[in-house]
């Protein structure tokens, strides 16, 4: 069992989040850690490599679990603090810059100068969003893993006349100043509020940063990262709309710098894949330096 420590995060916008660091004090790597949707900091603390040379942070970013509120520090109020919503049904996409600076300063403090982001699933998203904003020259690289369309997955998986009425509902609601209520059942099974229904599942959101289902569309916030990319995609993931290998060319079509590699037999949850990942991951940082 390896040991751990908890740590808690001041976001710039005052919310307190929790992550969970290992690692000893002293290492020349550090790891950033971006879960998916409705995902945790527990989700996959295994994929990273381990050992004296690295520090991995996993963040419970405010998009952690489906419908939930994190503590946003307010100090003039009698109890420090307010309730601000959270979870995947009422995060706002672009805040996610946010929580990933706030992992970045923690590494900073402890002395770690190489740094990289890792993204799982629309981790990926966020991670390549907070690359693209400014130049971030303090970041050594980026591991994107599962980097897959929400917006893509959905026009595949979905009925067409079920999502383009959401859409609609949800483009009604922000109308009437509506865009943080969640989408009625009836509408859309899942709970999510309207902005960020459509921040997942239209195709010109900021979100759909993997424009792959959109022939001749140019992944431009993709394209302004220029720090060294290492793309892993799961072989049989259940989230794709089209073979992986085509995923596969499109993103080394589009990105020429990026590393694109697949994970054998792996589905988009990661499952026994722990030991191929870290491997994958140490080889490719090892060939960087």
């Amino acid at each position: 069992m390896k040991s751990a420590a908890i740590v808690s995060l001041i976001t710039k916008d005052s919310l307190k989040l929790d992550a969970i660091v290992f690692g000893p004090d002293q290492a020349a790597v550090g790891f950033v850690f971006v879960h998916g949707l409705g995902s945790s900091a527990f989700s996959h603390t295994d994929v990273l490599p381990e050992g004296e040379a690295y520090v991995s942070l996993y963040i419970n970013n405010r998009g952690h679990d489906g419908v939930t509120a994190v503590k946003r520090l307010k100090p003039e109020t009698e109890k420090g603090y307010e309730w601000f919503p959270a979870g995947k049904a009422h995060e706002v996409f672009e805040e996610c810059v946010h929580d990933i600076q706030a992992g970045v300063d923690y590494l900073k403090e402890r002395g770690i100068t190489k740094i990289y982001l890792v993204g799982h699933s629309t981790g990926c998203q966020k991670s390549v969003y907070y690359l693209s904003q400014t130049d971030k020259n303090d970041i050594a690289g980026s591991i994107l893993i599962c980097p897959m369309s929400d917006y893509a997955a959905a026009t595949k998986q979905d009925d067409p006349q079920k999502l383009a009425a959401a859409i609609k509902h949800a483009r009604e609601m922000i109308k009437h100043g509506d865009s943080g209520e969640l989408i009625p059942s009836t509408i859309w099974p899942d709970a999510i509020d309207a902005q960020r229904f459509l921040s997942l599942y239209t195709p010109d959101s900021v979100e759909e940063i993997f424009t792959y289902g959109q022939p001749g569309k140019k992944p431009q916030l993709l394209q302004k990262v220029t720090a060294p990319l290492l793309i892993l995609l799961a072989e049989n993931d259940e989230y794709a709309d089209r073979p992986i290998v085509e995923i596969a060319d499109w993103f080394k079509d589009n990105v020429g710098h990026a590393s694109v590699e697949l994970i054998p037999g792996s589905l988009h949850s990661l499952t026994g894949k722990d030991d191929q990942i870290q491997s994958q991951i140490s080889s490719w940082i090892a060939g960087l330096r």
